[in-house]
């Protein structure tokens, strides 16, 4: 179980002398002596909807606003034991106008953001959006009993374009980045361990190990800087997803080309 807790607010925030229904809280907010911890409540299974991401954001801004004097590494996790996240609301994503800026990307970037180290306790399994959501932060440790981290787009043939892509190519290079995407391979915590894309595997004792080590990053300008720097690319992908996007498309339809034209070159001779 996680550190003695007290809670700081559930989000989304409702509006001013108004009171938000329980059903309507997807995240809270709590403190503890040494961290942070934004829990996921969302049923059935944590969906990265456009609500819960405006909820997510949302929390991440509150706790900047009010404990800008009191900085603290930042764990989050659910609390529903068999899901972090089953990924993206997919259908609403589609319906909704430049969904992958103004939602995904908009909480990828406010945690490649976000000044202080950031922990993902991956208790459940994180599928496709919920895998990125995990690889957005600094640190992950992921239940050693049960779930697994996969993209698992490659099943039903949806692109992998921009941020969606480069959080994890970026971080793990090809060879790795090819088994998370091109695979779609279902990672359990000792092969996520094995292959560097988790920082352990096991529980609360294995989180609050991460946070001892990166107390004393804790409140230093740099330490952002460093991060913001390092994942530079995927921020600009953050920002400009669909710039990205018709790079892909030219990209694709040039290879078409190519194709077609060698395709002749060889019919020529046969």
């Amino acid at each position: 179980m996680p550190a003695e807790r007290t809670l700081l607010a559930s989000f989304p925030l409702p509006k001013k002398g108004e009171t938000q229904p329980d059903d309507k809280k997807l995240l809270s907010l709590y403190d503890t002596e040494d961290y942070y911890l934004i829990e996921f409540h969302s049923p059935k299974d944590n969906r990265l909807s456009n609500v819960f991401i405006d909820a997510f954001v949302e929390a991440l801004h509150y706790l900047l606003a009010t404990k800008e004097d009191e900085p603290k590494p930042l764990v989050t996790t659910s609390a529903i034991p068999k899901f972090y996240s089953n990924g993206l609301d997919l259908e609403a994503a589609m319906k909704t106008d430049r969904f992958f800026e103004r939602y995904l990307g908009r909480l990828q970037r406010s945690l490649l953001e976000f000044p202080w180290p950031t922990i993902a306790y991956v208790n459940g399994h994180a599928f496709a959006g919920g895998f990125i959501l995990a690889n957005s932060h600094d640190f992950k440790v992921q239940n050693d009993k049960k779930g697994w981290l996969c993209m698992n787009e490659i099943e039903f043939d949806a692109p992998l374009i921009g941020q969606l892509m480069s959080i994890h190519a970026h971080q793990y290079g090809p060879v790795i980045g090819r088994k998370i995407t091109m695979m779609g391979h279902r990672f359990t915590a000792a092969e996520a361990l094995k292959d560097g894309i988790i920082d352990a595997a096991g529980g609360w004792d294995e989180v609050e190990e991460i946070v001892a080590k990166v107390r004393n990053s804790v409140g230093k300008n740099s330490y952002g800087q460093m991060r913001m720097t390092m994942f530079a690319p995927v921020l600009d992908h953050c920002i400009n997803y669909y710039e990205e996007e018709a790079r892909d498309v030219a990209r694709q339809a040039a290879a078409r080309d190519h194709q077609a034209a060698r395709i002749e070159e060889v019919k020529a001779k046969l």
